[in-house]
Formats: C-alpha cells, structure tokens, sequence
C-alpha cells in the first residue's frame, strides 16, 4: 500500500536532519559549476563563430542530466538512512552516455506528445519522471529501458505523483518571496521526497507483479 504524501514529505524531512548544511553547499557548488560550464562554453563558441543561444543548449543536454542524476543518487541514499557522499554527485559521470540519451529521448518524446494536446504532454512527463532514480540506481540500463521502467512504475501512479509535485509548487511561494534563498532548503527536501516516492513505488509495482505471479501458482 503506497504512502500518503503527506507521510512521503514528513519522513522526507527527517531524513534531513543534520545534513541540510551540507546539501546546501552541494547546491551551491552545483550552481556554480553550471554557470562557469556556461561561460567558458560561451567563450569557446565565440571562438568558433558559433551562435551564442548554442550555449545554454549544450548545458541543458550535457550537463543538467548528469548532475540529476548525481543528485537522485545522493538523494536515493538518504532515503535509506545513508550519510549523503559526495562521490554520488559524480555518480552520472559513470553512466553519461545513457543519462544523456535518456534525456534526449525523454525531451523528444515529450514535445512531440505536447504538438497533440497539453494533457497529453503532462501525461508523458509524469511517465518520464522516474528515469534518472532509474538510472542512478542501475547505472548499466539502457536509454529505452529506463522509459520503459518508468512507464510502468507510473502507471497508476500519476495523479498521486502530480499532487505531490503541486505541493512543493505551493511551498516554492516562500522560496520566492525570501529572494531564492528558501530554495536552499526547499530543494534538498523536494529531492528527498521524490526519492521517498520512487522507493515507494517500485515496492508496489514489485508487489503487483509478485502477487500476479503467485495467483496461477495458488490456483
């Protein structure tokens, strides 16, 4: 039986405890990263002759995937209890290439579902959205696969995800009313929560299956 999300975020938030400072600085320093990948992929472009727009889009599909998926590492071992590591913020690095088409794949099979309706474009991201604590967790998966999982742990799944998802959209209204600064801590206990919430599911769907298995067998 899944977890209410209120039981998700509280748990979420205990995790938490005695390690918020460090996570902060690992998202800071993640930022940072980020903006100087920016700027030293805008000089080399420059260099080359190369639009300047292409810069944030080289970031956007090399780099925020990996550092999503080094994230959801970190966050999955805090959801069991574990010291967060900061080896596991490199931990996309082991499985770039993958994590990198899974990304492609996942932006392109979005857009196109968004060119039919919104519903359905919503509908996709939300099967998409377990595919980075996928990979971070079987780091050898392939790109297709990793949808495929994903799809199948949402399926059922979406709505109670949404909600869960629209709760922190209300709580980011102090992280802009403190000028960002509330994301510091608002982002660690997101991350956490979605790492409660895959856990969560993936022993449901494993449950669902061993039950459906077992069924001939008692029959």
């Amino acid at each position: 039986m899944l977890k209410p999300n209120s039981t998700i975020m509280h748990d979420a938030w205990q995790c938490l405890h005695g390690h918020r400072g460090i996570l902060i600085v690992y998202l800071l320093g993640a930022a940072f990263f980020m903006i100087m990948t920016a700027i030293a992929l805008g000089f080399v472009l420059s260099l080359t002759g190369i639009q300047e727009g292409m810069t944030g889009n080289l970031v956007s599909f090399i780099i925020t995937p990996l550092i999503m998926v080094g994230f959801n590492r970190l966050y999955l071992q805090m959801s069991e209890g574990v010291q967060p590591n900061k080896e596991a913020l490199f931990y996309g690095l082991s499985c770039a290439l993958v994590t990198i088409l899974t990304y492609i794949l996942t932006s392109i099979f979005t857009v196109l579902w968004l060119l039919l309706l919104i519903i359905p474009g919503l509908i996709a991201m939300l099967n998409y959205s377990q595919v980075y604590f996928i990979i971070a967790e079987q780091p050898e998966i392939s790109a297709l696969e990793s949808i495929r999982q994903s799809k199948s742990l949402m399926k059922g799944k979406r709505w109670k995800f949404f909600r869960l998802y629209l709760r922190f959209v209300l709580w980011s209204v102090p992280g802009f009313l403190t000028m960002g600064i509330g994301f510091l801590w608002l982002l660690p206990w997101f991350g956490v929560s979605l790492a409660l919430f895959y856990r969560d599911v993936k022993q449901d769907h494993a449950a669902n299956l061993a039950a459906i298995t077992a069924t001939p067998a008692a029959s």
